[in-house]
């Protein structure tokens, strides 16, 4: 997993570098490196954010109307 593919992760679950840091029981300042691309992402938790993407995008949360007021 790349620096670049790791940002697109974080964009897609709306989730910041303290939310994986808190998911992964890693400091915080770990995954900034890795998301600067000064330290390589563990092959063992890159699998891990590789599954959990591939499962969410194929079991998305049920969508809802929005309240129109109408």
């Amino acid at each position: 997993m790349t620096a670049d593919e790791l940002h697109a992760f974080l964009t897609r679950m709306d989730w910041n570098i303290q939310t994986l840091a808190d998911a992964l029981a890693r400091d915080h300042r770990t995954l900034r490196r890795w998301r600067k691309g000064t330290l390589a992402i563990p092959d063992d938790e890159a699998q891990w954010i590789e599954a959990l993407d591939d499962w969410l995008a194929r079991h998305p949360p049920p969508m809802r109307k929005l309240f129109t007021g109408e």
